[in-house]
């Protein structure tokens, strides 16, 4: 998430709002692949889901995760 985020960077993740967070918006969630922590930025939305996608990602690809996966928002 450089050059948001850098490593070593602590980051404090709060609750979701009720109506889920807003388009560039940083959330951390759990891959559902290998089930590790991701911060990634909210690009869009898709009924249930979020796309997502990693500021520094060099591939720039936009996933898609459901909502259920994220667990909070970086403030």
């Amino acid at each position: 998430m450089s050059p948001f985020i850098l490593d070593g960077d602590v980051i404090t993740i709060a609750p979701l709002a009720r109506d889920g967070p807003g388009i560039g918006q940083i959330v951390a969630f759990v891959n559902p692949v290998n089930r590790r922590l991701v911060v990634h930025r909210i690009v869009g939305r898709h009924e249930l889901c979020f796309l997502i996608q990693g500021d520094n990602s060099p591939e720039r690809a936009v996933t898609r995760i459901d909502r259920d996966s994220v667990l909070g928002r970086v403030v």
